[in-house]
């Protein structure tokens, strides 16, 4: 198996994407990394509901964390019995997780590239908290879909969680 780090380190090597959208993804989360929760983090209730759902659905094993942000679902996964590896592509966001988890395995990471990790390396794959919505492309999302394959063993669970439709922006709303 690969070794997925641990304690503090979080892997150095940034993504290799061209200027564009990751790179507006990442300054935007770095920007607001340490008021993230605050602002915009599910409520304790939600985070319980999420991991017993989880626990119910996913193979008992290794999970990776497709943009884990503030590691809002280390504790709660780590309380189910899972081992977690999170990824994300906002040092800062990294940063919150680690001080909060210092045993923690986080790497830094595109889940829209190549993913760090080898060939079946992980028993279930989530993405959370809407992730997902940063790949905006076919070209992303068959990347990413093509990764998560690659990385997930024989048999395991992908599980993305989409925004519903009635929260995304109007058509009159400027972004």
């Amino acid at each position: 198996m690969a070794d997925h780090g641990k304690g503090n380190s979080v892997s150095d090597k940034k993504p290799s994407r061209p200027e564009g959208l990751v790179e507006d993804t990442a300054d935007f989360y770095n920007r607001l990394a340490y008021d993230y929760d605050r602002l915009f983090a599910y409520s304790s209730v939600t985070t319980r509901v999420q991991s017993t759902w989880l626990k119910l659905r996913l193979r008992k094993g290794l999970v990776l964390d497709l943009g884990c942000g503030t590691g809002r679902m280390i504790k709660p996964l780590k309380q189910k019995g899972f081992r977690l590896v999170g990824l994300d592509c906002a040092d800062q966001m990294l940063a919150v997780a680690r001080a909060r988890y210092p045993d923690a395995a986080l790497v830094y990471g595109d889940a829209c590239q190549a993913l760090p990790f080898e060939d079946a390396s992980f028993d279930n794959v989530i993405s959370l908290h809407a992730s997902v919505i940063h790949a905006t492309g076919w070209p992303d999302l068959q990347v990413m879909s093509q990764e998560v394959l690659r990385v997930l063993k024989p048999k395991g669970r992908f599980v993305v969680e989409c925004p519903p439709p009635r929260t995304y922006p109007s058509q009159d709303e400027t972004i």
